[in-house]
């Protein structure tokens, strides 16, 4: 299943949802927030199962969808030798945020509080890249490639801040 719905500068739709699902068995519909999201990426090729369905409407209802963008993604090896990671560019996009700031990584689970603060900056190509602070915070808070996360927005005093919390 591959279903986008996408807002173009200039369109008349007020609304942006884009939702890359690449298993039949997952439907977007099945994410409870998905009439209040400006966006939702999946990263292409994430077979997202029920559970962790479940899991990301849990983690959108107790963070809240302050922009309004949703991503989630699975954590590969480049995303970490590389000391970047990727925003895809229809979702940083509708972040409606500047170009390049400042950035507070953050995790909040289980009781447990992290944060590292970064810099980021979009790309020629639309993608929102962090700096070596990305490869810093994964390795600090044990994410790898393989991990699933979900990643939620808000913008603080012009920083943004990411919330990034573990799916599976």
């Amino acid at each position: 299943m591959h279903a986008a719905c996408l807002r173009v500068p200039g369109s008349e739709r007020e609304r942006v949802r884009l939702v890359f699902a690449d298993q039949e068995r997952v439907a977007p519909d099945e994410f409870n927030f998905l009439e209040s999201a400006e966006a939702v990426a999946v990263t292409k090729g994430l077979n997202l199962t029920y559970t962790q369905i479940s899991k990301i409407n849990q983690i959108v209802d107790l963070v809240g969808l302050v922009l309004g963008v949703v991503f989630v993604h699975k954590i590969n090896g480049s995303d970490i030798t590389k000391n970047m990671l990727h925003i895809p560019k229809l979702a940083a996009w509708n972040l409606d945020i500047p170009v390049n700031g400042n950035a507070v990584l953050e995790v909040t689970e289980y009781g447990k509080h992290d944060y590292e603060e970064a810099e980021y900056y979009t790309s020629t190509d639309g993608m929102i890249r962090f700096d070596n602070a990305w490869k810093t915070f994964v390795e600090r808070i044990r994410l790898g490639p393989g991990d699933v996360v979900v990643m939620l927005f808000d913008m603080i005093e012009d920083i943004v801040h990411i919330n990034i919390t573990e799916v599976a």
